[in-house]
């Protein structure tokens, strides 16, 4: 699957489940838009890249998380360091699923991170090795 977010989400106040509301490909269904999770089928190695991007504040910053079952497997964090601009991040992260296993990619609080038609915010995975 491979999904964009084209809106902004502005100091958020809890941890929030990032939903992306652009599906560029999603074989099978797996990704949910309206939870903004992914939910394995098949059991597998799976691959998945994240990117984010803070607004053009000079006090912008954000924590993101790339979740599996509620647990952190690894994270990103840019901050624009007092000068208006935007930075923008990615990572990736391999992991071992089951069939029903969840991952999402969760923005912390107080975090701000932008969204426009561009194209800058993506979430992405598929499977590399069936098991």
């Amino acid at each position: 699957f491979s999904v964009v977010r084209t809106t902004s989400i502005e100091r958020s106040s809890t941890y929030t489940v990032v939903a992306y509301d652009v599906i560029l490909s999603n074989v099978g269904g797996a990704y949910n838009q309206e939870t903004g999770k992914f939910v394995a089928t098949v059991g597998g190695v799976y691959f998945f890249m994240f990117t984010g991007m803070t607004p053009f504040d000079s006090s912008a910053h954000y924590f993101l998380r790339l979740m599996k079952n509620g647990e952190m497997m690894v994270a990103l964090h840019s901050n624009n360091g007092g000068q208006r601009q935007h930075q923008s991040s990615s990572n990736s992260a391999t992991l071992q699923l089951q069939p029903g296993d969840e991952v999402w990619v969760e923005l912390d609080q107080r975090s701000s991170m932008w969204g426009d038609y561009t194209g800058y915010v993506t979430f992405s995975g598929y499977l590399i090795h069936h098991a």
